[in-house]
């Protein structure tokens, strides 16, 4: 790879929200990126250059001070510079119970 080929800037953009109200917390947060290092599952190396997008949608229950639930759902696409793209999206469920 010629490096004096690849872009000389860098943009990352992070943005996010959340809304809480009672025992409910809501949050979604959205990233994007372009001509960055980036880093696939597992650490492999896409190298400089990659644009990707993400975003990861939240929501936690308080039941009582000591269980609450979280539900998190989060999608990512990855490009690197030479058009290979990565794609991800996963759902997790957490129950916290603290003794």
């Amino acid at each position: 790879m010629n490096l004096k080929s690849l872009p000389i800037y860098t943009t990352l953009i992070n943005t996010w929200a959340s809304y809480s109200k009672d025992a409910l917390t809501l949050a979604v947060e959205y990233n994007i990126s372009e001509n960055a290092p980036a880093y696939v599952y597992g650490g492999v190396n896409v190298g400089v250059g990659a644009e990707a997008t993400g975003f990861l949608l939240m929501a936690n229950y308080a039941f009582t001070n000591k269980i609450g639930l979280t539900l998190r759902y989060n999608d990512w696409t990855m490009e690197d510079v030479s058009s290979v793209t990565a794609e991800e999206s996963s759902a997790s469920l957490y129950l916290l119970v603290i003794p």
